[in-house]
């Protein structure tokens, strides 16, 4: 003889839930072969009056009672199954173990129940150019590189002096000296002191400069332009677009802004075009292009920061050179040829010498054109200052916390926690009945409620 104590008590088969209250304490025999796990009880009550009962305690044991049969008027068989999470609640509120999902979300670990369930959205946010920087529409202003008497030179130059210099340039009477004869004023050309000349869409308030006037070789212009650079200032000009990235659909605080499975980020930058970013390099999605301009070469280093680390680096040129025509001829070159041409033409008839050198003059006098700088693109500037933000993202199931959990990743004694709970690897030690360890991690590593 023994003693049983039933309750009517509603509770999930995973689950440490224990039920509170006396229950109903009712003697009982066991049924012969019983086992601990499988116990069937054989109780001296009518059916009817055990058929509330849903639940059993017996010798510190819990079991899910799984059928109520009658064995005649008097007596009532029960067959249980053993509940090792309610047996075994002490131990596992004892155990630590790494806690692979729980019901508390963390939202930004990443958690592979949340699935992608939409097309991908598009939103474009547009980066003004910074203020003061560039030139409002076009503007004819030039970086113009000249060798004069102070060696060479860099100018900022308006459309108004470029037509003041080209001017000074083809005018007879400044260089008069020079052109009285026939053969220099073909051969001379003021055009080649310009090392180069590039359209830029900078405003000439961001370069440190003063204003000189224009030497070109030997010759004072008498045309005023901002000189920049030199030994002491810099000719580079620094500017920034502040690209912080943002998500129409998740804060930086949870992982889908930061997953490419839920979202992808680009930017467009001026006169680059558009290049992917890795949120996860960035610090919570801050994102700044600083561009450093340098007037000698036209070329812009740019550098994609996040804080102090260094997303990406890319070059770009944002001038475009400008053909100036002008005389280019190799007078040694051409002297040698005209002389070979002269001694052959000599070995001929008189008419044939005259021809011969009148052709030979002919040719050392007649220059090639040729152009300083190469076609480039003022509108392809002009039309991208802007910058932009593009960001793709898409909606996704979430899990059901009460009965799936979250992604947890702590190691913790489950007597901290409570509700779902799913351990990884969780191999608790139980001094209990054969099976009844393995039948407890299963449920740990398979998932239970902890209550």
């Amino acid at each position: 003889m023994t003693e049983i104590v039933l309750y009517h008590f509603s509770k999930r088969k995973n689950s440490t839930k224990r039920p509170t209250g006396q229950g109903t304490e009712v003697p009982c025999l066991l049924k012969s072969a019983t086992t601990f796990q499988n116990p069937t009880f054989i109780l001296q009550k009518p059916m009817n009056d055990m058929l509330q009962f849903n639940y059993a305690k017996w010798a510190d044991h819990y079991y899910f009672i799984d059928s109520t049969t009658s064995i005649n008027a008097g007596q009532t068989e029960i067959s249980c199954t053993e509940d090792v999470l309610a047996t075994y609640k002490n131990e596992i509120s004892n155990y630590t173990c790494f806690i692979e999902r729980s019901n508390h979300q963390y939202s930004l670990l990443d958690d592979p129940l949340y699935l992608p369930t939409e097309e991908w959205q598009k939103q474009d946010t547009i980066v003004a150019q910074p203020v003061n920087v560039f030139v409002n529409g076009y503007a004819g202003n030039y970086i113009m590189r000249i060798v004069g008497a102070a060696g060479v030179e860099t100018y900022y130059i308006t459309e108004k002096q470029l037509g003041l210099l080209v001017s000074f340039m083809y005018t007879a009477d400044n260089f008069q000296e020079l052109i009285d004869n026939a053969t220099t004023k073909f051969l001379f050309d003021p055009a080649k002191y310009i090392i180069d000349l590039k359209w830029l869409p900078f405003r000439s308030t961001n370069f440190i400069s003063i204003m000189n006037d224009v030497n070109l070789g030997y010759w004072d212009s008498g045309v005023q332009a901002l000189l920049i650079g030199g030994a002491s200032n810099s000719p580079v000009v620094h500017f920034s677009y502040n690209l912080e990235l943002s998500n129409p659909l998740y804060s930086n605080t949870d992982f889908r802004f930061y997953n490419g499975n839920f979202s992808r980020y680009f930017v467009q930058l001026p006169c680059i075009g558009v290049i992917p970013i890795d949120i996860t390099k960035t610090n919570n999605g801050q994102l700044v292009a600083d561009y450093y301009f340098d007037a000698y070469s036209g070329i812009s280093d740019v550098w994609v920061k996040s804080g102090s680390s260094v997303i990406g680096h890319y070059q770009c040129q944002m001038t475009v050179p400008v053909n100036i025509a002008g005389a280019n001829v190799n007078i040694g070159d051409a002297l040698i040829g005209g002389l070979s041409t002269v001694s052959s033409a000599m070995t001929g008839n008189a008419l044939g010498v005259s021809s011969g050198v009148l052709n030979t003059v002919h040719s050392i006098l007649s220059p090639e054109v040729t152009s300083i700088g190469a076609v480039g693109s003022v509108g392809g500037i002009l039309n991208n200052l802007d910058a932009s933000v593009i960001c793709y993202t898409r909606m996704s199931t979430e899990p059901n916390g009460a009965s799936e959990g979250y992604a947890d990743g702590n190691t913790r004694k489950i007597s901290t926690c409570s509700g779902y709970l799913r351990c990884r690897n969780a191999s608790i030690e139980i001094s209990g009945f054969t099976g009844d360890q393995e039948a407890v991690n299963n449920y740990l590593n398979s998932g239970f409620y902890y209550e």
